[in-house]
């Protein structure tokens, strides 16, 4: 019986006058569906990928430097206190050109503190100091006027070793202070400077200006 052919099976007709574009629609609709869930699949796949990796690089281990790895503990290294290298800080007052307080380097001596307040003023006495002494952290260095007229140098009454007899020929020092500023020293140690006297007991500020100019600690 006559009629029109049938294309085989599995054949898709094309219609010469239809485009490539209009063709290759006309496949992807048969199998849409089925490409639609494939790339889901490849797009979830992709993704826990990507997230476990980053776990891992999180994860890892990271090295510190010696260095950082000690700051990141304790913190900043907090600003020292003191002075640096062990230096001196005294205070320099009295018959001097720049009275104040001056750091000098470990090892400086008496001299050492008078030349950097400016050095003494004419009128000075520096034999009632011991230059060649080293100095002491924190100590005050008080250069004095000259002694009073009639006193030589060399009676000055070092306070460090005067037996009570000696101590007493000062003014205002009687058995009792010259007992106590013996007391003191064998206690805490020689007098470093003579404002350390103010330390003894019943010497107050009058007794320590008035024998000032007669006593010596070097």
């Amino acid at each position: 019986m006559g009629g029109a052919a049938r294309p085989p099976s599995g054949y898709t007709e094309f219609d010469p006058d239809e485009s490539l574009l209009e063709r290759w629609t006309r496949r992807w609709t048969a199998h849409a569906a089925l490409s639609r869930r494939a790339v889901l699949a490849l797009t979830v796949l992709g993704l826990l990928a990507v997230g476990a990796t980053l776990m891992a690089l999180r994860d890892r281990p990271q090295t510190i430097e010696p260095d950082t790895a000690v700051q990141a503990a304790t913190g900043p290294a907090p600003e020292s206190s003191t002075a640096p290298g062990g230096d001196v800080i005294v205070h320099v007052s009295g018959d001097v050109a720049e009275p104040g307080l001056y750091t000098l380097e470990p090892g400086s001596r008496v001299s050492d503190a008078v030349e950097a307040a400016g050095g003494p003023l004419p009128e000075a006495d520096l034999d009632r100091l011991n230059l060649a002494r080293p100095l002491t952290d924190g100590e005050q260095i008080v250069v004095g006027p000259p002694d009073p007229e009639g006193t030589a140098a060399g009676s000055l009454v070092n306070v460090n070793q005067a037996d009570a007899a000696t101590l007493e020929t000062l003014p205002g020092i009687g058995e009792v202070i010259a007992a106590n500023i013996i007391a003191h020293r064998e206690e805490h140690g020689p007098f470093v400077q003579i404002e350390d006297l103010r330390d003894v007991s019943k010497i107050g500020d009058s007794v320590l200006a008035d024998i000032t100019p007669l006593i010596t600690v070097g």
